[in-house]
């Protein structure tokens, strides 16, 4: 669908929506082996930036347009992090210059949001945990073919439907439906 028509990633929300996940997700630059989402993972605000926008802002060229939306991107940034009660900003390196144009977006007052973050001597944030090691022996295809396991849900879902709580969703949906009169 995308490939006949591109532009329904400008025009349809769903699209748009998809296309950014994938990205965020998967989308690795050339020679690297890393995803935005690693990296953030990984504790890296300049890791996810770099892959996202690297050539552009990583570092930018200080006469380009990139060094201003770096300093929206971070002002923007510490605005949703204050929003949702985040702690620590993720890590900056990862991104040629960010940490310089952190420093400067608050000491020039541009970004009053982010001056709790400025060398808050908080703790590191968490990292992302240890990929599991591989089972010894794959499980086979066929090994959901047991139906065994659907008797224990059907058991499990009939028995916390007694009379009393069958006649209460009657009820409810009666009066739902109804309304009170």
């Amino acid at each position: 669908t995308l490939c006949s028509q591109p532009e329904l990633v400008a025009t349809q929300p769903k699209y748009a929506w998809g296309t950014a996940l994938w990205f965020w997700m998967f989308s690795k630059p050339p020679g690297m082996e890393t995803t935005s989402h690693v990296q953030s993972l990984e504790g890296s605000f300049g890791g996810s930036l770099n892959i996202i926008n690297g050539g552009l802002e990583c570092p930018a060229d200080p006469q380009g347009y990139h060094v201003k939306a770096i300093v929206t991107r971070l002002r923007y940034y510490c605005i949703a992090a204050s929003v949702v009660g985040v702690k620590r900003l993720l890590d900056m390196d990862g991104c040629e210059g960010l940490s310089e144009k952190f420093e400067e977006c608050v000491m020039t007052g541009y970004c009053p949001e982010c001056n709790d973050f400025f060398l808050d001597p908080s703790p590191a944030p968490s990292k992302a945990p240890s990929p599991a090691a591989p089972t010894e022996q794959p499980i086979g295809f066929r090994s959901w073919a047991n139906d065994s396991w659907m008797g224990d849900i059907k058991r499990r879902d009939s028995s916390g439907m007694g009379v009393s709580s069958v006649f209460k969703v009657v009820t409810f949906l009666t009066v739902a439906y109804f309304g009170t009169q």
